[in-house]
């Protein structure tokens, strides 16, 4: 075998490895498994868990279109996150990091964050669940809770969608990848 031989056989068997590589090793999604998720959410800072929750919000896909933005850390009325939407119309959510359950302050909170920045919605999320009183002022007030399960639910449907756009893209490269 000469030198152009040998360059060839370097080739095919190159493009076969890498052509099996590529098949057996998925790219990472961005988010890990629900709970491991919630697991390393529990050992942030309380900006940490901010920024992860702003980071959570905005993949989900739950407000096309917005801008996000974390309030600075005092004097921001209970608000953490803002969310302004397309229309201008804004929705505040507080983010809490807690090792218990959340009862009610923070519901009064964002509640109280809702009417001074004008926002149209409001949440609460925390990487724990609710208390019965902080449950039933938010159904009173229409602030949506979202608690550990509600979060994890999330992530869940963010890694379906990923895995599902991960899938299509294999497809798509391995039908232009076909000779003609």
């Amino acid at each position: 075998m000469g030198p152009f031989g040998a360059a060839i056989l370097f080739l095919v068997i190159f493009f076969m490895v890498r052509g099996i590589i590529k098949a057996f090793d998925p790219k990472p999604t961005m988010y890990g498994i629900p709970e491991a998720e919630m697991q390393r959410a529990d050992g942030m800072t309380g900006q940490q868990f901010e920024a992860y929750c702003m980071k959570l919000l905005r993949d989900s896909g739950m407000f096309p279109g917005a801008r996000f933005s974390l309030t600075k850390t005092t004097g921001d009325f209970g608000v953490d996150i803002l969310i302004t939407m397309p229309d201008k119309s804004r929705c505040v959510v507080q983010c809490k990091r807690y090792a218990r359950n959340v009862g009610v302050k923070p519901v009064q909170e964002i509640y109280a964050g809702m009417r001074y920045y004008g926002a149209a919605r409001a949440m609460v999320m925390t990487n724990a669940e609710f208390t019965e009183s902080a449950e039933k002022l938010a159904w009173s007030t229409g602030v949506a809770l979202y608690g550990r399960g509600r979060i994890k639910g999330i992530i869940e449907q963010i890694r379906k969608r990923e895995v599902e756009r991960l899938k299509k893209e294999r497809r798509e490269s391995k039908h232009d990848s076909r000779p003609e």
